[in-house]
């Protein structure tokens, strides 16, 4: 299914399951669906993708993107671009390009990779393993919520961590390990690893081993 219309992009809009639709190339497109197990993929230009429904592929091309989706085992991925993505999901998977992304789940028990770009990702939920990379701020919302450090160097500014919670730093499985100084006249934490990234816990003034798992 492709879109339709006059000029480049396209206007798709249907309420069907198991559809593959794909934007028209040169223009923006307006994808919206209703139904279980879409794939969707936009094109080059500024398009907006929307769906209701479970199991749903969704990804982005160029441009500067926004997407929104409700449901659950999603899977969500952002294009080169400064793409917009917000989700009410749990058991989903959420991937940002390499351009500056904004990213919303509310949701539990999914996996959000901000990607190499400066991203803003913020959470509601419980169960929620993140992934950041380049400059990212993310706001962290819910309970047992997991950093997960990765291979490339990244410098994170984390608010709303709450370790009595549950929210833990994962350094298991990466050969890090992890200093920490008080900044900011006290009132943060800046947590620096061996690699050479960095994640600045915002408002925390007490860390002990019991922040990393």
């Amino acid at each position: 299914m492709t879109g339709t219309g006059p000029g480049p992009g396209g206007l798709i809009t249907f309420a069907d399951n198991n559809q593959t639709v794909h934007g028209l190339t040169g223009g923006s497109d307006l994808i919206g669906t209703i139904g279980q197990g879409n794939d969707l993929s936009g094109d080059t230009g500024n398009d907006t993708m929307w769906s209701i429904g479970d199991t749903v592929s969704v990804s982005t091309d160029t441009g500067n993107n926004l997407v929104g989706v409700s449901g659950d085992n999603q899977v969500l991925t952002g294009g080169v671009g400064n793409d917009t993505i917000w989700a009410t999901s749990s058991n989903s998977t959420v991937v940002g390009g390499p351009g500056n992304d904004l990213i919303g789940v509310v949701g539990n028990n999914n996996q959000i990779n901000a990607g190499p770009g400066n991203d803003t990702v913020s959470t509601a939920g419980t169960g929620d393993t993140l992934v950041g990379g380049g400059n990212d701020v993310i706001n962290l919302g819910g309970t047992n919520q997991t950093l997960q450090d990765v291979g490339s160097t990244y410098h994170d500014t984390v608010f709303g961590f709450d370790q009595p919670s549950g929210d833990r730093i994962q350094l298991s499985g990466t050969g890090h390990t992890a200093s920490s100084a008080l900044v900011n006249g006290n009132q943060d934490t800046l947590i620096t690893l061996t690699g050479g990234s960095t994640i600045l816990l915002k408002g925390v003034v007490n860390v002990d081993n019991s922040f990393f798992s």
